[in-house]
């Protein structure tokens, strides 16, 4: 399962993240656009059909961190 960001402005894709090992089902943002979250600290979170949710720093399109379930989601 890839994710792909996209620049609404220009309609193309600016970067494609991997790490699922099946189809994303969910990504949600965290952090806003204000002083008390820097956009250096915004991440999103990604949540997959093979088990897991992971956490990306949204400015340099890494990995944080991710989350196993006990068994994949059905």
């Amino acid at each position: 399962g890839l994710i792909k960001r996209w620049d609404v402005c220009t309609n193309e894709c600016v970067e494609t993240l991997g790490g699922h090992t099946a189809g994303v089902m969910d990504v949600a943002l965290l952090g806003g656009n204000n002083d008390e979250s820097p956009s250096s600290e915004r991440l999103f979170l990604s949540a997959s059909l093979d088990g897991t949710m992971r956490a990306w720093r949204l400015v340099l399109g890494k990995e944080t961190s991710f989350l196993r379930a006990f068994r994949a989601v059905q």
